[in-house]
């Protein structure tokens, strides 16, 4: 029996038409065409999704008031920005310690406090919150910024929050018993954004909020990306018939080349996400579009480590 190697396959969208793929994509996976075999659900998959043009965030006076509030400044502490991709960035603190960065042409907010949280057990880990405390002081933090929760992702066909989560430790060896010490010196969340009920790609700094917290339950870091979209082409979302054929034809960029492209037998799709996609926070953008990210198993004549492949899928048309 062949083995099977599980991977993620990404197709970002373009365009469901094979006109609008790139000509460097789109060769045969092999001389026969792999069997596609297609076991995802597809309940709540759209029609019709919107591309949208990415326009500059209006800050309103009370949620930039309220961010100055948060990290203790006034307008006293406003300087000249440092080099971020947004001209129009209002700076506030010192670049390299304290500061808070709001950039309206990118969406992106940056806060940083190095004192919020201890980095060696030289200094003090005191009230820390855990996993159920970071969360409600993240999702106050983000009615700080004119987030509603409404506009979240969940879980898939759940109303739950799509939550994630990470700390940050401190490990060292107590000098007396010898024994390996770990504290937990910041505890972070992370909030994906969804757009027309469908979630953004990747987790929080590429449409979302990721914030963690220090001593006391103080702000350590916060980062949110949140792009002003206006609706652009309102665009046919691809069927699965129409996906497995451009995993059947190659329209796909493979790792590995064409070696790697022969091997493919036969290709079962478990699991078909739509999500948007975005660039990450700071970087420029001009157009966010839809595309479905598939969990998939290749049978080949060797086993395959897990890798990605993208395939475009939904631009905007001219």
């Amino acid at each position: 029996m062949r083995p099977l190697a599980a991977f993620c396959l990404i197709l970002w969208c373009a365009a469901v038409t094979a006109a609008e793929v790139p000509s460097t994509v789109g060769r045969p996976l092999r001389a026969e065409e792999p069997e596609v075999v297609w076991s995802a659900p597809t309940n709540g998959w759209p029609d019709l999704v919107w591309v949208y043009k990415v326009r500059p965030q209006q800050f309103p006076a009370a949620v930039v008031s309220n961010l100055m509030a948060l990290a203790s400044f006034t307008t006293a502490d406003r300087r000249k920005s440092p080099p971020y991709k947004d001209k129009g960035t209002m700076f506030f603190g010192i670049p390299g310690d304290k500061y808070l960065a709001l950039c309206p042409t990118l969406g992106y907010v940056e806060y940083h406090d190095p004192k919020a949280a201890a980095v060696s057990q030289l200094q003090p880990v005191v009230g820390v919150p855990n996993e159920r405390e970071t969360t409600q002081l993240g999702l106050k933090c983000l009615r700080l910024a004119g987030i509603d929760v409404s506009q979240l992702a969940t879980k898939p066909g759940s109303s739950d929050l799509d939550l994630h989560w990470e700390l940050d430790t401190i490990g060292y060896t107590d000098e007396k018993t010898k024994e390996e010490i770990t504290l937990t010196n910041k505890y972070g969340v992370i909030f994906n954004r969804r757009v027309d009920g469908i979630r953004m790609g990747g987790k929080g700094l590429w449409g979302g909020v990721w914030i963690c917290f220090g001593n006391h339950g103080k702000v350590a870091d916060l980062k949110i990306s949140w792009r002003n979209l206006e609706p652009y082409q309102l665009r046919p979302f691809p069927s699965p018939e129409e996906v497995a054929l451009m995993l059947k034809d190659g329209r796909t960029f493979w790792p590995g080349g064409e070696a790697a492209r022969r091997r493919v037998r036969k290709i079962t799709v478990f699991k078909a996400t739509p999500e948007y996609v975005a660039k990450y926070c700071d970087e420029p953008e001009d157009f966010v579009c839809p595309h479905v990210r598939l969990k998939v198993a290749a049978d080949t004549e060797a086993s395959t480590p897990s890798f990605a492949v993208w395939t475009p899928l939904m631009r905007p048309s001219p």
